[in-house]
């Protein structure tokens, strides 16, 4: 399915699971739906499994949302010695709960492979109670929802079986439409798109394999310096700011600035890669964590800081060659610009392909779609929408680019990767990491181990159930493939029917000619043209027998009018 038709079938109010290889699109069409539905006036909840993944698509955790926090699948259904369990409390007494769900039209959920069943359900739970339509799936909310099962899974609580999303009871009664993006906008390089296909098959060739493995401690032809992914993240932020000090160039500190709601902002501060403190400096690697095509720039974007730049003029720190560059301040408004950003300079930033972006800084924020009255000009009152911003943090869109976790790297586009999956513990984590580079010369392997290079067999079995219900939703449910379809149909039937109406014809001619023959003694036999211009007057009503005797009657008896007897 291509993305255009996903979002169709979307914007038609479908329950859905969007879906593809990593790489497809999934973010981009997920925001996209968001800022069509927007102008629908419609309440839509952006959420995600992950704080990260939250800030990808402007939204908040699920977990925020619904209010279920971190609890465990025993706490949010059983009692206990408590009068009422979670999910009671939350749909009885907690307001913010009622305020979020309650008026909401639409929740999308990204990232459902680290969703656990059991939360599913827990959120399916709360918002029929709530919504008080306790037999509705959800409350009767449309529900969007977006993931690749190949990526990382939900991690189960001890002692518990680990239950991907699609196994619980809400998915199966809720009827999502499948849609599977086929296209790839992450790699291009057919030979590195097998490999990372036969991952996703536990199907790696001797010649993949052998693919790989010349990437074991290979070199890069690049003078931007490729980021190491790590299993785990203990070790990332130590590296980042070793190699740091080891620059010996002045450093220039970014503080973010905030406004609104101070436990949203806190809320915006944990889910997002953005740090409160930024420390850079001429020569330092850096990764953009957020996507802006009007800036050249996407989730993942690699670059070396090559100087900075004066807000209040042209004056570049540390290069000379930008000095004639026009710079248009105007994307970013913050009236407290001098006390927020020290030195008043920013980073300027050439990323691998050779492009000078000016990182100025970027907003992640909550906001709500408000509802109100107002008269028009000629006196009518009409509603109008209005979106509210609840809370906003504002920071220089960079981290640094020595290192990162699998875990957080998870919707990145890298040019270039070190990476050790020696230390992988899960299956999966290996594809993870892997399908973040964009083409297999990016790679530095360090090492592997057999469990890297392993997917869940029991997700090969589901992706091909998925990959065959969205082929199938794509021909039912998009108005120009179903249009396409429903001509090429009616094209096929006519010419069966056809056909069915010349056989047809030559058996009643047959048979025609074969009652003249028998009939020879009572009949003016006409030449042939003229029996068959009987028979296309038979065709039209041929069931009708008597019909049919009195037509060959009228235009075949002798003169003297003898009746014919078939």
């Amino acid at each position: 399915m291509k993305q255009h038709e996903a979002i169709e079938i979307i914007m038609k109010g479908y329950n859905v699971f969007l879906t593809g290889a990593a790489g497809s699109g999934k973010t981009w069409v997920i925001n996209e739906c968001v800022s069509k539905l927007k102008e629908t006036g419609k309440n839509i909840a952006v959420t995600a499994t992950t704080g990260i993944a939250a800030t990808h698509i402007n939204g908040v955790t699920l977990h925020s949302w619904a209010r279920i926090k971190i609890y465990k699948e025993k706490e949010l259904f059983e009692k206990g010695d408590k009068e009422e369990s979670v999910i009671e409390h939350i749909i009885k007494r907690d307001n913010i709960a009622v305020e979020n769900i309650f008026g909401c039209h639409i929740l999308i959920i990204d990232e459902v492979s680290m969703l656990n069943a059991y939360l599913l359900t827990a959120v399916d739970m709360i918002c029929r109670g709530i919504k008080k339509k306790p037999e509705i799936p959800f409350g009767g909310i449309q529900v969007i929802l977006s993931g690749d099962f190949f990526q990382l899974p939900p991690i189960p609580d001890p002692g518990r079986p680990m239950k991907y999303a699609f196994q619980s009871d809400s998915w199966l009664q809720n009827d999502f439409k499948i849609c599977y993006l086929e296209e790839q906008y992450r790699q291009f390089d057919t030979k590195f798109i097998t490999i990372l296909n036969e991952l996703r098959n536990n199907s790696l060739s001797a010649t993949s394999l052998e693919a790989l493995r010349s990437r074991l401690h290979a070199s890069i032809d690049s003078t931007i310096k490729p980021i190491q992914l790590y299993p785990k993240n203990d070790a990332v932020d130590r590296i980042n700011l070793e190699e740091l000090g080891k620059i010996k160039e002045p450093v220039y500190r970014y503080k973010m600035s905030a406004s609104g709601d101070k436990d949203l902002i806190n809320t915006l501060k944990k889910q997002c890669l953005a740090k409160e403190k930024l420390e850079l400096k001429v020569g330092a690697p850096v990764l953009f964590i957020r996507n802006s095509t009007n800036k050249n720039y996407v989730n993942g974007t690699q670059g070396t800081v090559v100087g900075f730049k004066s807000l209040d003029s042209r004056f570049v720190k540390g290069v000379t060659y930008f000095e004639d560059d026009d710079y248009n301040d105007g994307e970013y408004e913050d009236d407290e610009d001098d006390e927020t950003y020290e030195n008043n300079l920013y980073p300027v930033v050439e990323t691998c392909d050779g492009h000078i972006i000016d990182a100025t800084p970027e907003i992640w924020s909550f906001s709500k779609i408000i509802h109100y009255k107002e008269a028009g000009s000629d006196g009518i009152v009409r509603t109008q929408i209005k979106e509210e911003m609840l809370a906003s943090i504002a920071q220089v869109p960079l981290i640094l680019g020595w290192s990162i976790s699998i875990n957080k790297s998870q919707g990145m586009s890298l040019d270039y990767a070190k990476m050790d999956l020696s230390q992988s513990f899960l299956k999966g984590m290996g594809y993870v990491a892997i399908s973040r580079v964009r083409s297999l010369e990016g790679i530095i392997l360090l090492g592997y181990n057999a469990l890297a290079l392993m997917v869940n067999p029991q997700i090969i079995a589901v992706d091909k159930v998925l990959r065959e219900e969205s082929e199938n939703n794509r021909l039912a449910l998009c108005s120009t493939i179903k249009e396409e379809f429903c001509e090429r149909e009616e094209v096929e039937e006519s010419l069966e029917e056809e056909d069915a109406f010349d056989n047809y014809k030559a058996e009643v001619l047959t048979a025609t000619k074969e009652f003249f023959r028998k009939s020879v003694g009572s009949l003016l036999i006409r030449d042939s043209l003229e029996i068959e211009v009987l028979v296309d007057k038979l065709i039209l009503d041929i069931t009708q027998s008597k019909c049919a005797v009195q037509i060959l009657e009228r235009n075949f008896t002798s003169p003297d009018k003898e009746k014919i007897a078939m």
